[in-house]
């Protein structure tokens, strides 16, 4: 899984930045964000295994965000990863 997810507001958008996970089947990252009043997160993202950062450029200012990321692995059946402890950004 995923470690040191740091998220930062810059004038693009949201920046995301992690730890990447070291193993052989890696096929890459799932990006979540909710915002502050939901409880389930919603998929935003996917991207490649080399990639360890993501800049999210459809978030909406005024809000309090909270960002996670998962791992998943090249299996048939996709395994993916418990998320990465949330990143909170606010925007308010």
């Amino acid at each position: 899984q995923p470690q040191q997810l740091v998220a930062v507001e810059i004038p693009a958008g949201v920046k995301l930045v992690w730890q990447t996970v070291q193993t052989d089947d890696l096929g890459g990252y799932r990006i979540y964000r909710r915002a502050e009043e939901s409880v389930e997160p919603e998929m935003i993202a996917e991207v490649g295994p080399r990639q360890n950062q993501y800049i999210d450029r459809t978030m909406t200012a005024g809000r309090k965000l909270f960002y996670s990321v998962t791992s998943f692995d090249t299996a048939h059946a996709v395994n993916e990863s418990p998320p990465a402890v949330e990143a909170v950004v606010d925007l308010r």
